[in-house]
């Protein structure tokens, strides 16, 4: 980290001898979880950079943006980036997106198509002036875009490891759009009801927990240095696989899973509405101890029948909701308290 904020004292310092009228504040805004990016408040601006993610200690993007003229029209790649925008401003300033399909929150805004096969044509001609982009694109989409002075700024939230750490990706988006000192309440807000759950979780239930489904003979359950472990951990749920190293999903044959959850008390993330539809989808699952007591949970109660979910939308910036679901579900809370959550009848 420390290396990070020398970094863009470094930056501001290079960029104030270049430009000799004005004069900046290095001094970085440092972030209380995020590691992907860092700003610098300067007199006439914010200085965002962000780093690579696959190697923190390199810088993927850098910008200055004016204080009198924030990017203004937004292309995006990404529901959790409305999710970010919708909490910031009631006005969003998304001029299109990709796979509107999966956006949850309405938004008006031109459809520029697959965000795994970007459009450049659609992207020039909504007049966006900047790319929010997920992922590293060796694209020559990017490299026409630049061209034609559309600006790519890179959105990791989604490599951050915990679920503070991703909302807190809110003052990025809020730096981008003039909206930091709003972004810095809505994560101030966020970081202290979340660490408030955290000191009430009960350290006596701790309840076991299982985690997704089965597809096509393979389960995928997350690894213990996970986004999802993480809120199981915080949440007060024993997992199974707490003490892994992995920050990814972790591929379990139908048995292992059988071996390590068979006996799990709570399932959630699980597919389908009801647990008809789970049987349906594969008569393995109604062996598990979850499925026969009846605490099976998706994550769907905010979603559009379709493709657009709030809890990969929403649920990025309020990880406190979905902390306060888990919490309920453990406890035996009555099901109308749950947000994100539903049980499946």
């Amino acid at each position: 980290m420390n290396y990070r904020l020398l970094l863009i004292g470094l930056l501001s310092l290079c960029f104030c001898a270049c430009q000799s009228k004005k004069t900046f504040d290095t001094t970085p805004s440092t972030n209380a979880y995020a590691e992907g990016f860092a700003i610098a408040q300067e007199n006439d601006g914010v200085r965002l950079v962000i780093f690579s993610p696959q190697n923190r200690e390199q810088i993927q993007g850098e910008y200055f943006i004016p204080n009198d003229k924030p990017y203004q029209r937004l292309a995006t790649t990404s529901a959790t980036h409305i999710g970010f925008l919708a909490a910031l401003t009631d006005s969003m300033p998304v001029a299109g997106v990709c796979d509107p399909l999966y956006i949850y929150n309405k938004v008006s805004a031109h459809d520029l198509g697959s965000s795994l096969n970007l459009d450049a044509e659609r992207i020039i001609a909504c007049g966006a002036d900047a790319l929010i982009l997920s992922y590293t694109a060796d694209d020559k989409s990017i490299d026409l875009l630049q061209q034609m002075g559309i600006s790519i700024i890179y959105n990791n939230e989604w490599t951050e490891r915990h679920p503070l750490a991703r909302a807190e990706w809110i003052r990025m988006m809020g730096a981008v759009t003039g909206h930091l000192r709003e972004a810095d309440s809505i994560f101030s807000h966020v970081r202290n009801a979340y660490e408030s759950l955290v000191a009430q979780s009960q350290s006596d239930a701790q309840p076991s927990i299982l985690s997704g489904n089965c597809w096509q003979g393979t389960w995928y359950v997350p690894g213990g240095d996970t986004y999802m472990a993480r809120l199981f951990r915080d949440a007060g749920a024993q997992y199974a696989y707490s003490k892994n190293t992995s920050s990814e999903s972790i591929p379990l044959s139908f048995e292992q899973a059988l071996i390590d959850f068979r006996d799990a008390d709570i399932w959630v993330g699980a597919p389908g509405h009801t647990l008809d539809e789970l049987a349906q989808l594969d008569e393995k699952h109604t062996w598990f101890k979850a499925y026969q007591t009846g605490r099976v949970y998706s994550f769907s109660r905010r979603s559009n029948g379709a493709y657009a979910n709030d809890f990969w939308e929403s649920g990025v910036v309020h990880p406190e909701l979905i902390l306060s679901d888990l919490q309920h579900i453990i406890r035996q809370d009555n099901d109308s308290l749950l947000y994100f959550t539903q049980r499946l009848e």
